[in-house]
């Protein structure tokens, strides 16, 4: 990849990219996941995975594709919000 794509990426995209990483490796130790581990089985293991994946991409493809990462960081988003409502039903 040429640098001056990588001169694009701004440090506060950056940020958002790692922000949006750091609640799914925390998620197994909060009260009440043992159902919702027990409903999604390996998903839920390999969920941090995807969050990192996703996370990665869309850093990657800020410079060129910027709507591209943004759409990536809005569907990193919307599977917390289905994890936290997976949440919600079985750990409450």
């Amino acid at each position: 990849m040429p640098e001056t794509y990588a001169a694009r990426r701004p440090w506060w995209f950056g940020c958002v990219c790692v922000l949006a990483c750091v609640p799914a490796f925390f998620m197994p130790f909060m009260e009440g996941m043992e159902e919702v581990r027990a409903a999604l089985g390996k998903l839920f293991t390999y969920f941090p995975v995807y969050v990192c994946a996703s996370a990665l991409c869309a850093w990657l493809s800020y410079g060129r594709k910027t709507y591209v990462a943004w759409i990536l960081i809005g569907v990193l988003a919307l599977s917390y919000l289905s994890i936290w409502l997976l949440y919600r039903s079985y750990g409450l």
